[in-house]
């Protein structure tokens, strides 16, 4: 990576690279799409301040502001520990071993920032956006929010999480609200792997341009109150985890008539196959049946359209059987 930029070269991507450089300790060869650049710039910019430092002075024609060295930084430190033992009556030593406690949160904090947006980018150098696309940049109340929550996540599966949301808001602002934000700051391991599972396992109604309306876990038998889906890895006490959590609907098990379903302009996706839901043949359905089901919470959608769908044949062909058996089938497209 050079220092120097021939005005006919590309400034976004030469100061995008040097900033990700520092991000990835030396990778290099990252292009951010250029109508997203942007708002992966505003982001940068504010969660990961020291690494883009300079790009961003170069982009704006200014000088930037070079961080303190080693001997500054101590001089810091011991300013900052003298301050708090005059004001609250203790030990310089304690004081500066509190200080230096919290400077080395800080700096893991940091650091779990620089992570996230470095897998960011390379989400957004994968996505496929049109070159004439104009992509509004996050708002600022989303970074603020997106800063506090995930900082402190040391783990690399809640990185990867965070990571996808903020790839996912740069692309498509809006997509995420601050209350999905805080259900994900407050995230347990288990119940993140337990919701990628279930996720797979959702029918997903999509609207006319492919978007998600709702999506719920269909109960082949019984009801999610009587471990209906025990036998698929959730049981009532697991689903209660995710309800916990605010991932799922209030109510475990809602009714929905199966005639919602039946149609050639409906389309639902599960298990990567989107198909229609029509009679069988010389059957007549039954109209009057209502279908048990799972639904996803507004958080649980919002949190959908970052997870990996897993194949899950056991439970397709499971509901496959049991619309066949109410006098309906499944039609792939």
């Amino acid at each position: 990576m050079t220092d120097e930029i021939e005005d006919n070269g590309d400034v976004e991507d030469a100061a995008i690279g040097s900033a990700l450089s520092v991000i990835t300790d030396g990778a290099t060869g990252i292009s951010i799409p250029k109508p997203v650049k942007r708002g992966f710039w505003k982001a940068a910019g504010r969660l990961v301040t020291a690494a883009v430092e300079v790009p961003v002075a170069h982009l704006e024609a200014k000088s930037g502001q070079i961080r303190a060295d080693a001997a500054a930084r101590k001089k810091l430190t011991d300013t900052a520990s003298e301050a708090l033992a005059n004001k609250i009556g203790v030990s310089p030593e304690f004081a500066r071993l509190a200080v230096q406690k919290e400077f080395q949160r800080i700096v893991l904090e940091r650091k779990n920032l620089n992570a996230i947006v470095r897998e960011a980018a390379k989400i957004l150098e994968n996505e496929e956006v049109s070159a004439d696309e104009e992509i509004e940049p996050p708002v600022e109340e989303f970074l603020s929010q997106f800063e506090r929550e995930a900082a402190p996540k040391s783990t690399e599966e809640m990185k990867q999480m965070f990571a996808k949301i903020l790839a996912g808001e740069i692309r498509r602002p809006g997509s995420f609200s601050a209350m999905t934000l805080r259900r994900v700051g407050e995230l347990e391991a288990n119940a993140a792997d337990l919701f990628e599972n279930f996720c797979s396992h959702c029918t997903r109604s999509l609207d006319a341009d492919g978007s998600v309306k709702h999506a719920r876990m269909i109960v082949p038998d019984g009801s999610a109150g009587t471990d209906g889906l025990a036998r698929y890895g959730f049981s009532f006490d697991q689903l209660t985890l995710l309800q916990e959590h605010g991932l799922l609907s209030v109510t475990l098990g809602t009714l929905e008539p199966l005639i919602e379903y039946i149609g050639n302009d409906k389309f639902f996706e599960l298990n990567g196959k989107v198909f229609s839901i029509i009679p069988a043949h010389g059957r007549s359905p039954e109209l009057e049946r209502e279908v048990v089901g799972v639904g996803l919470s507004r958080v649980g959608l919002e949190l959908l359209q970052i997870t990996e769908q897993q194949s899950i044949d056991s439970y397709y062909n499971a509901l496959s059987i049991y619309f066949r058996e109410i006098g309906v089938k499944v039609m792939v497209r």
